[in-house]
């Protein structure tokens, strides 16, 4: 198993965290950039030959971060999971799985729209043996940027904890959930699907934080105040998994759907070479529009 990291510490973390775990299986630790071919090469040759299968994690997912650093966002998730797709196919990996997020769907963000050209990326890309799919979810519990740490951290302060909105819901799943769900969608979907997984009831924020408050001791706006600090540029109240003209059939698994497509595709292919010369310009309103064309209508994705 190789784990390829751009960030020395973390990359540090999961090895140690793993190792006691590995048993049998050799682990391999790379540093290196989604970004650069050469690093990836690294990554995927030096195992020699052995990797069959990319789980490609690496993005910028912090909405309001990626809204103030809009070109890194897009040359990190979008031309980060190109190269990526190019190695793997390059290479012979038999396999690519994108892990993609909700916010990808109607996105209101530049992340969350450098996730939508991200899955386009790999789903409309032509056949050249590699499998590519993607699988789409929700926030993670205890994850990099949960809010649950958040909150924890601000009631080990005393407060205030602060919550955007009274009504802004999200969809939550655990650590192992999500893995496990995250694996089985990589071994059951076919190629150029977006599979999308079933996350339950969304959450409301404010109740979280509040039970969160309850749970460690103390009574919410009375010990521990609740602050509404609304919404940043890019997010929304709600959160959703699917388009209007996107549907979904079940597969073997009952937690695991597959998209179908239900509208023509009439969004011309991606062309990368425009997408670096529009980072390159570092014009905001630029790359708005340039998005803006690019995240319309339906994926074109495998299957009836």
């Amino acid at each position: 198993m190789t784990l390829f990291e751009v960030s020395e510490f973390l990359l540090f973390e999961i090895e140690r965290e793993l190792l006691p775990l590995a048993g049998d299986t050799t682990l391999r630790a790379v540093t290196g950039d989604v970004k650069d071919p050469s690093d990836v090469r690294a990554a995927i040759g030096g195992a020699d030959g052995e990797v069959d299968v990319i789980y490609h994690a690496a993005a910028y997912k912090h909405v309001d971060l990626m809204e103030r650093n809009p070109f890194a966002c897009m040359e990190n998730n979008v031309l980060g999971t190109a190269t990526v797709a190019e190695v793997a196919e390059e290479m012979g990996v038999a396999q690519c799985v994108l892990i993609s997020t909700d916010k990808a769907v109607r996105p209101t963000s530049l992340m969350g729209a450098s996730k939508r050209l991200a899955e386009r990326i790999i789903i409309e890309r032509p056949l050249r043996g590699t499998q590519f799919k993607a699988v789409r979810f929700g926030n993670v519990l205890g994850s990099s940027g949960s809010v649950v740490p958040i909150f924890k951290a601000q009631i080990a302060a005393g407060g205030p904890v602060t919550v955007t909105s009274p009504d802004v819901t999200r969809f939550f799943m655990t650590i192992p959930e999500a893995v496990e769900l995250v694996l089985a969608a990589g071994a059951i979907g076919d190629d150029r699907h977006i599979l999308v997984l079933e996350m339950g009831q969304a959450v409301k924020i404010d109740r979280l934080a509040r039970q969160m408050i309850e749970l460690s001791g103390f009574v919410p706006d009375i010990d521990i105040p609740v602050v509404y600090s609304g919404l940043k540029p890019g997010e929304k109240e709600y959160e959703e998994l699917l388009t209007d003209d996107e549907n979904v059939t079940r597969t073997d698994h009952d937690r695991i759907w597959v998209v179908k497509k239900t509208a023509n595709n009439n969004l011309d292919p991606l062309d990368l070479e425009e997408l670096k010369g529009v980072i390159g310009a570092s014009d905001l309103q630029v790359m708005r529009e340039y998005v803006h064309g690019r995240i319309q209508g339906s994926l074109l994705v495998g299957g009836g």
